[in-house]
């Protein structure tokens, strides 16, 4: 003699009142949204790509070679007589060349940084601040100490240490 099979749970309830067989009010709700962000853009860009509001409206050669553009395709196709011309991109970095330190204590930091960026300066970081903060917004912070005297000749790619202060706690 075999048992029979104990019975099934009972079906979880749905969120939904008995008998309504739709879609939840909430997913409604989220694809709409969804779907008006894809109108929207859909429109804008549309509109780039048509003149929008400009006050002249753009010809047709530059809608197109802006649809082109925008798409990743080239305006026209090579011809026999057009060569290709492929651009290459040499992966390893440009050697490291002797730089002097440029004197950045007592500047934003933001001012600091471009000034190492403009002489090739590639390892100038912020090291330290003061109440260990992470420097976020970088017009807000000052310059107070660095590791490599200003005038000191390196190369370009020496880590550089600065120490930083918001400029709120001077």
């Amino acid at each position: 003699m075999t048992t029979p099979p104990p019975p099934l749970p009972p079906a979880p309830a749905s969120p939904l009142p008995p008998g309504s067989g739709g879609t939840p009010p909430g997913q409604v709700i989220g694809i709409t949204v969804l779907a008006v962000v894809i109108l929207l853009f859909g429109v804008v860009l549309l509109a780039s790509v048509t003149g929008g509001d400009d006050d002249e409206p753009r010809s047709d050669a530059e809608a197109s070679a802006l649809a082109s553009a925008l798409a990743g395709s080239p305006t026209s196709s090579p011809t026999p007589e057009s060569p290709v011309v492929v651009a290459t991109v040499d992966p390893t970095p440009a050697a490291p060349t002797r730089v002097q330190v440029p004197p950045v204590v007592g500047l934003s930091l933001d001012t600091a940084l471009d000034v190492a960026f403009n002489n090739n300066l590639t390892g100038m970081t912020v090291c330290e601040t003061v109440g260990g903060d992470l420097p976020l917004w970088w017009p807000n912070w000052k310059v107070l100490t660095q590791s490599v005297p200003a005038g000191t000749w390196v190369m370009s790619n020496a880590e550089i240490c600065l120490g930083a202060i918001k400029k709120q706690d001077l």
